[in-house]
């Protein structure tokens, strides 16, 4: 009987060591696993911070993704001091050299569901759902937010030219997998290489500042950023044609589309931010060159950071150009 009772004792005792062994591991896991979520943030709210804190002028040699050698740095400066053309050929060759390739991986990597902007649909509308077809979105921002062809790209197999002003955004965008051409510079609004300020405290998104209101910005928010002419990127790429244009470069809009040669590369379809200008000044402009305003679209959808103030030109030959 008492053998049998220390048998008791001792299975219930080994239990409870058990249990407290268990309990143990298990508060110890939690523990261990909740430091390393929040070193996991920490490490990427640093990274962040240091991507931010990374961007430079471009005579610093780093723009964006990757650095530039000194001879490219050495080549662009002096392209700018001779103000290279859109046609330069040592200009289309830099931008060749400078410009980044699509991605060789299948599938884009996106963070939320495919969206297709109020834009994207129209556009789809007016190409009949056409398929293979080449786009230019200048204001890319991280190649997946707000995006007017990336939709076009995942769903309709087209493929193009991403053109992001925004070292930190530009980095993101590099990160998406996209299958189009992409380059860390911004749209020139004259027919020349330039360079110009960039400020990086503007609303989350980077702003072209004005020459006199520099001094209203902190110095280590602005950079440089070097411009190329539109034709010198589609030159580049050896095209003469785009089918859609995407054009959404906070207040610039209207002196790019000025200073491009419609008649020498055509566009079939256009959607341009208006948020900066007056609407005869976009119209006349867009008629004169054989293009109509086909829609005004005004829509804000904050639960999907979607806010939008844009024309939709048609070019008035179209459908010689399907």
């Amino acid at each position: 009987m008492i053998t049998k009772y220390r048998w008791y004792v001792f299975s219930l005792v080994t239990i409870l060591a058990v249990l407290m062994t268990v309990q143990y591991i298990y508060k110890s896991n939690l523990l261990v696993g909740s430091n390393c979520w929040h070193e996991t943030l920490s490490s990427a709210k640093n990274t962040e911070k240091s991507i931010k804190n990374t961007k430079k002028p471009f005579n610093k040699r780093l723009l964006g993704y990757f650095t530039y050698s000194d001879q490219q740095v050495n080549k662009f400066n002096e392209l700018l001091r001779r103000k290279a053309d859109s046609k330069d050929k040592e200009l289309i060759d830099f931008v060749r050299e400078v410009m980044d390739p699509p991605s060789e991986k299948i599938m884009v990597k996106m963070s939320r569901p495919l969206m297709k902007t109020p834009q994207t649909t129209e556009i789809e509308i007016i190409l009949q759902n056409k398929t293979n077809g080449f786009f230019v979105e200048a204001g890319g921002l991280d190649g997946e937010r707000s995006s007017n062809s990336i939709y076009l790209e995942v769903v309709k197999k087209w493929t193009g030219l991403l053109v992001e002003a925004d070292a930190f955004f530009y980095t993101q965008l590099m990160g998406k997998n996209r299958n189009s051409w992409s380059i860390n510079a911004c749209l020139g609004s004259d027919n020349y290489v330039s360079q110009m300020t960039f400020n990086d405290e503007a609303g989350g998104t980077g702003r072209i500042v004005d020459k006199n209101l520099k001094s209203k910005f902190t110095q280590s928010s602005i950079n440089s950023v070097p411009c190329f002419p539109l034709q010198t990127l589609l030159l580049a790429l050896n095209r003469s044609h785009v089918d859609y244009f995407s054009l959404d470069v906070e207040g610039f809009e209207v002196p790019i589309l000025k200073s491009f040669p419609f008649d020498e590369i055509s566009i079939s379809t256009l959607s341009v931010e208006y948020g900066h200008g007056v609407k005869t000044e976009y119209t006349d402009l867009m008629n004169k060159n054989n293009f109509h305003l086909h829609k005004e679209i005004a829509t804000s959808r904050p639960e999907f950071g979607l806010y939008v103030e844009d024309y939709i030109f048609v070019n008035k030959n179209i459908s010689k150009l399907r």
